[in-house]
């Protein structure tokens, strides 16, 4: 499974760099050009931002910290992606495939943006949903949003049906 998760951090991390390299070549700096038009509203489109900081530009003009941060939250997620296939359990759980994408995925989103911090101090920012009062964003922080949202969702369901096998076998750790 960890070569799996290095192709699919590869493949995330090659498509948001290209997304970002395409609308820096393709969008000047600030300029916005719809996508998605519903008659006269602007619902989705694509603009070239330069965010120093993190999500909603906090932290903006810490790339030292925000740097330092994402390398240890992709070491981390690193090692439980290598090491989980050979302990069979990692914080009292075996991770399945779903869970190894989630990691996959954030590690991808944090890699990409971490090259742009490191290569120009500030990351590429471009698609803006227009139809809500949101912050621009990229494909790496997609990446890092819906691993997260995925693996918590995906935990909370596979927790819920493992309490209710337990209770169903008489094995919910309650006896007395």
């Amino acid at each position: 499974m960890f070569v799996i998760s290095l192709i699919i951090i590869a493949a995330a991390v090659a498509a948001d760099q290209i997304t970002k390299y395409l609308i820096c070549a393709k969008i000047a700096l600030g300029e916005e050009i719809s996508i998605i038009r519903l008659g006269s509203h602007k619902i989705f489109s694509f603009t070239n931002l330069r965010n120093t900081g993190a999500a909603w530009s906090s932290f903006s003009d810490k790339t030292s910290l925000l740097t330092a941060v994402t390398v240890l939250i992709i070491a981390a997620l690193c090692l439980i992606l290598y090491v989980s296939p050979v302990q069979k359990k990692i914080f009292g759980r075996k991770l399945n495939k779903l869970e190894y994408t989630c990691f996959s995925l954030v590690v991808a989103g944090g890699l990409g943006n971490i090259i742009d911090r490191v290569r120009l101090k500030y990351v590429v920012d471009f698609i803006k949903p227009d139809f809500i009062d949101f912050p621009v964003f990229n494909f790496a922080d997609m990446c890092v949003v819906i691993g997260c949202i995925i693996f918590i969702i995906d935990v909370v369901i596979s927790d819920a049906e493992e309490h209710k096998k337990k209770i169903r076998n008489g094995t919910d750790g309650n006896e007395k």
